[in-house]
């Protein structure tokens, strides 16, 4: 926990841009605190000038506020596949304060 913690205080400052890497553990505890209590989760479509690629691409834009609950699922589906090539993988997070809570974007 004193871990995640560290995180959010560090990105809460600018530390990374507001942003963190967490593990599958660290996302689980992130998700279940108290403090968290705005959940967003990065959504778009990708944009393209044709449909031949390289004519340009444009990365997608857009978000999905969600509630804790479905904040929850994703932690529990990202500890799934937490593991690639027996390497851990890190979830990014960026983070924002608002009066004393934490809203983070998946």
């Amino acid at each position: 926990m004193k871990s995640v913690n560290e995180k959010i205080e560090s990105a809460i400052l600018g530390g990374d841009f507001n942003e963190a890497y967490f593990d599958a553990n660290e996302l689980n505890t992130l998700v279940r605190m108290n403090r968290v209590n705005g959940f967003v989760i990065s959504a778009g479509i990708d944009r393209f000038i044709s449909k031949n690629t390289d004519d340009g691409y444009y990365p997608s834009f857009g978000a999905i506020s969600i509630n804790r609950s479905q904040a929850k699922d994703i932690a529990k589906d990202f500890r799934e596949y937490s593991v690639k090539d027996n390497k851990v993988l890190y979830a990014k997070v960026s983070i924002s304060e608002h009066r004393d809570h934490i809203s983070i974007i998946l």
